[in-house]
């Protein structure tokens, strides 16, 4: 991989580290910057079990985060159908967007 590739990987690898605090999909940025490495490179050094590993680890997070959200909603008084709306609510915000940009919406 050519040193351009290797800061524009870098680079996404520091965006998506920098989107976590925010409640942004960082890791999913992290996963897919080293999964295009390893496209780029035949999976070298990194094989491809590793980015299996590092992306389902991407994905056990996400569902840890869903558990948790619902979990602590009922936990605070919310109901069991609130914590649904939430989680799907936030699902269609991610992967189709919101109709007026605000901040958050990337």
């Amino acid at each position: 991989m050519s040193t351009a590739g290797l800061v524009l990987v870098f680079g996404a690898l520091l965006v998506g580290l920098a989107l976590l605090p925010f409640g942004l999909p960082g890791l999913w940025l992290m996963g897919g910057a080293l999964l295009v490495h390893g496209l780029a490179t035949g999976f070298h050094p990194f094989g491809g079990w590793f980015v299996g590993g590092v992306l389902t680890a991407a994905a056990l997070a996400e569902l840890l985060d869903f558990w948790l959200s619902m979990r602590f909603t009922e936990h605070y008084g919310g109901s069991r159908r609130s914590a649904w709306a939430a989680v799907a609510g936030g699902l269609v915000g991610a992967l189709v967007g919101v109709p007026v940009p605000v901040v958050g919406s990337v």
